[in-house]
């Protein structure tokens, strides 16, 4: 019965994902096990609120999950199962192009209603380590934040500027690197507002196709919206 109760419910959820998808996404990944049991805990139900609505999906057979589309932000991860403890995943960073992922997650027969765990980046990416990804906390306090390109010269390894203050990245020769704002190819951050930006993900290496014959490096950026102020805020 309580499986039925779950499947039902994630019907619900997965037909509340948004339609709206952009090319720089990002998605959470998991897995859901039962704690008395350690078995795999399938159909159970795993979302987040993105203003009013929720983006969700179902743990399969084998109680992982995968969360996509999620534009770069803030979030708490909710995962319930009827007649288990909620799991409540606070202040999950979701970056550009990459993949977070949690730690397992134990579900225990309802004792306290709701357990919160709080979310703590991986010392080592699971995902794709050409990649680094810089967050809107570290971007806005730093003292650098009126230049983006300073900021990234600053705090990428690989990264620097020529006397001219272009972006190199390994060695590249000038105006070898990629820019995009929002999923849109600019020609330079020259005049982009450092207090706008909600985050940056750097490519040193292995550029995927999608971003053409660029060959040294992409630099991508994404710009702070409404709702990334209030998440902000709320999960502080």
């Amino acid at each position: 019965m309580k499986t039925i109760k779950n499947i039902i419910l994630g019907l619900f959820l997965t037909i509340g994902i948004t339609a709206f998808t952009q090319n720089t996404s990002g998605e959470i990944k998991g897995k859901v096990f039962e704690l008395e049991t350690g078995e795999a805990l399938p159909f159970a139900n795993v979302y987040v609120k993105k203003g009013e609505r929720l983006i969700g999906t179902t743990t399969d057979f084998d109680g992982k999950f995968t969360l996509k589309p999620l534009d770069p932000g803030t979030y708490n991860l909710t995962i319930s199962y009827v007649g288990m403890d909620t799991v409540l995943v606070k202040s999950l960073t979701v970056a550009s192009e990459k993949i977070t992922y949690i730690d397992d997650v134990h579900m225990a027969s309802s004792m306290f209603g709701v357990v919160n765990v709080v979310w703590t980046p991986p010392v080592i990416d699971k995902g794709n380590p050409s990649i680094e990804h810089i967050g809107m906390k570290e971007i806005q306090n730093s003292a650098l934040v009126r230049s983006p390109a300073a900021f990234l010269s600053a705090s990428v390894g690989g990264v620097s500027q020529n006397t001219s203050g272009q972006i190199i990245i390994r060695g590249s020769r000038p105006g070898a690197v990629g820019y995009f704002v929002d999923g849109v190819k600019v020609r330079s951050l020259d005049g982009i507002p450092g207090r706008s930006i909600k985050g940056m993900s750097v490519y040193t290496g292995g550029v995927p196709a999608q971003y053409g014959d660029i060959t040294s490096g992409v630099v991508i950026i994404e710009t702070i919206g409404y709702f990334d102020l209030y998440n902000a805020n709320k999960y502080r």
